[in-house]
């Protein structure tokens, strides 16, 4: 099971797709037009294998924020009964490369006012069985430290996946793509105002660069430092991922408190 999440907006009217669609354990992310990463290129980046009901399984992004948690997509945990999560990984199906940390855990903050429907809140909090240690190849993401909106910044998004909507197979290494922050004026051009709200940020790519289906709960990280986590993956459009058409996140700073209430980690 894939977790997905797709909007299409039309004149005061949306459609929201179901969350999750079949596939054959594929990775969590398609990143279109972008490039292969170098090891230890984003040492944030955190892969979830995700244990559902019913025996079925799925497969989410994250990012590390201290040496025992990760954030993530609501809609990638909220049905979740475990997490295997890997860092410092750059191949998707190695689970012995080196640098690789393995977790499995069963922890979570789901955000109490997550609405599947409006597509708001949608965060989630891991919780590591055992504190991790940082090398070369694992480190946390640095939380913003003020209310800038971003607008006009480039970012970073990146994660193990299909390089068009449509690709047989995920990219077996880690791979990014370079997007652009783009206003909120523009983002509801394409959606509309009951789903991109003030807690959402809106980025795209010059030449079409897009994350896309499945890559549900994923870095959005500023170009400048590659290290300071500005958004996490919600949603993307019915249409598909090669049109150029900006994808939702969840804004970070809109939930810095939260984040502090519930992990204890603070904004230096």
């Amino acid at each position: 099971m894939i977790f997905l999440r797709s909007v299409i907006a039309f004149v005061g009217v949306f459609t929201i797709v179901s969350s999750s669609l079949l596939f054959e354990r594929l990775p969590p992310t398609r990143i279109v037009n972008g490039f292969q990463a170098n090891p230890g290129q984003f040492p944030h980046q955190a892969l979830l294998e995700i244990t559902l009901p019913q025996g079925k399984t799925g497969v989410c992004g994250g990012s590390l924020l201290s040496n025992e948690w990760v954030i993530t997509a609501a809609h990638c945990a909220l049905l979740a009964k475990s997490f295997k999560i890997s860092l410092g990984a750059q191949t998707f199906a190695n689970p012995s490369e080196p640098g690789r940390v393995i977790d499995i855990t069963t922890t979570k903050i789901v955000h109490s006012q997550y609405n599947p429907f409006l597509l708001t809140n949608d965060l989630t909090l891991i919780k590591l069985s055992r504190k991790i240690e940082f090398t070369d190849r694992i480190q946390p993401v640095i939380l913003p430290k003020s209310n800038d909106l971003f607008e006009g910044q480039d970012v970073i998004a990146s994660g193990w996946g299909r390089q068009f909507t449509n690709a047989p197979h995920a990219a077996p290494e880690l791979r990014w793509a370079p997007l652009h922050i783009i206003s909120y004026d523009d983002c509801v051009k394409f959606y509309n105002t009951f789903v991109i709200r003030d807690t959402t940020i809106c980025a795209r790519g010059a030449n079409k660069e897009s994350v896309c289906s499945g890559d549900s709960g994923g870095p959005l990280v500023l170009k400048s430092d590659n290290r300071t986590l500005i958004g996490v993956t919600s949603f993307g459009h019915l249409s598909g991922c090669d049109l150029g058409i900006p994808q939702g996140f969840s804004r970070i700073t809109s939930y810095t408190q939260w984040i502090e209430e519930n992990t204890g980690i603070g904004i230096d």
